[in-house]
């Protein structure tokens, strides 16, 4: 799953943003579109418990910028050409090659987790370049004091 508890997110921004992609009028639609009951959403909603895994998938299949669903920052959609990204409505993106329809469906299943796992990985890295950058910092701060 991505680090999105790194990120200052707002449940409801993101709710806001996927109203206004979709035309929705009512946070339940969202829900719905999410595969969530309206209780089940609305509870959601007020824990503040983001459906990270079901966000995900709905931008993967929508080429919506996880970082801008989430955050409002970086550009709204994935080009097509964006490095390691899964577009399961591209025809060029999986060729049958004589596959039965459910063996596609579980190669384009397959990768979309791939592409998921890609971006936690690339997420974790960004992470851990932010942190060894801090302690850097930090060891110069101390060894300038001593």
């Amino acid at each position: 799953m991505s680090n999105i508890k790194s990120k200052k997110i707002v449940f409801i921004d993101v709710v806001q943003r996927i109203k206004e992609l979709e035309n929705f009028k009512w946070d339940h639609e969202v829900g719905e579109l999410l595969g969530f009951a309206k209780a089940t959403f609305s509870a959601r909603k007020t824990q503040g418990n983001l459906p990270e895994k079901e966000i995900e998938v709905y931008c993967l299949k929508k080429s919506i910028n996880v970082d801008w669903l989430l955050t409002g920052e970086g550009p709204m959609r994935l080009d097509a050409t964006s490095e390691n990204q899964y577009n399961p409505s591209d025809s060029n993106t999986l060729d049958n090659g004589g596959l039965e329809s459910s063996e596609v469906d579980k190669w384009k299943e397959k990768c979309l987790e791939l592409s998921l796992e890609n971006r936690d990985l690339r997420l974790k890295v960004e992470a851990l370049e932010g942190n060894t950058q801090e302690k850097l910092e930090t060891q110069g701060r101390r060894k300038k004091a001593l």
